[in-house]
């Protein structure tokens, strides 16, 4: 929450109603201004945890906080290629939410991030026996 000190007019008095207490919060998450990042997006090593970030944004490019109604359930991360590979996510810090797979066969992934159904991002990434 903002809170903002009285405003003083040319003769240093308070402007009559102030201080005004104003609550600012992040706006919807926007897939689009979202990010998908991460040492999981480049080549990998087979059979070894990788990690993916997706930092959350609103519409206007402000990163969304937990407490500014960014909701980890609302996040889908897929992972395609030539072997079954399960993602679990991992703490949320500063507004980026980690995620770890491992994959279990070497090859051509892709992994995409969805917000709501939305895409978000999608990247191609090696791993390497």
């Amino acid at each position: 929450m903002l809170t903002t000190a009285p405003t003083p007019t040319d003769t240093g008095e308070a402007v009559k109603g102030s201080p005004f207490l104003v609550g600012v919060e992040a706006g919807h998450i926007a897939p689009r201004c979202s990010r998908l990042y991460g040492p999981g997006l480049q080549a990998v090593q087979l059979g070894r945890a990788s990690t993916l970030l997706v930092e959350m944004a609103d519409s206007w490019g402000n990163k969304v906080f937990a407490s500014g109604g960014f909701d980890p359930c609302i996040i889908h991360i897929d992972v395609r290629g030539p072997g079954p590979v399960a993602v679990s996510p991992g703490p949320l810090q500063e507004g980026v939410q980690s995620y770890q797979y491992c994959a279990k066969a070497a090859g051509t992934y892709s992994i995409s991030a969805t917000v709501d159904g939305q895409v978000g991002g999608c990247v191609h990434t090696h791993v390497w026996e």
